[in-house]
Parts: C-alpha cells; sequence; structure tokens
C-alpha cells in the first residue's frame, strides 16, 4: 500500500480513540484536518 497524507491522517485518529468508531465518525474527524477529503 502506497503512503498518503489522507490515510496517515486516518490512522492516527483511529489509533487516537478508544471506542469502536464508525466510518461517518472517521470521516467526519479526518474532514476537520483534511477539508478536501
Amino acid at each position: 500500500m502506497r503512503y498518503s497524507h489522507q490515510r496517515e491522517a486516518i490512522k492516527k485518529i483511529v489509533q487516537n480513540t478508544n471506542c469502536h468508531p464508525t466510518a461517518d465518525w472517521i470521516y467526519n474527524q479526518t474532514k476537520k484536518i483534511i477539508p478536501n477529503i
């Protein structure tokens, strides 16, 4: 898998949560960091 800024941001978000996040939650959290995702 190739490196991407978006993939790295998603990885950090998932690693830093204590709950089982939904795809929508991950998307919304990532959108705060990368608005054009």
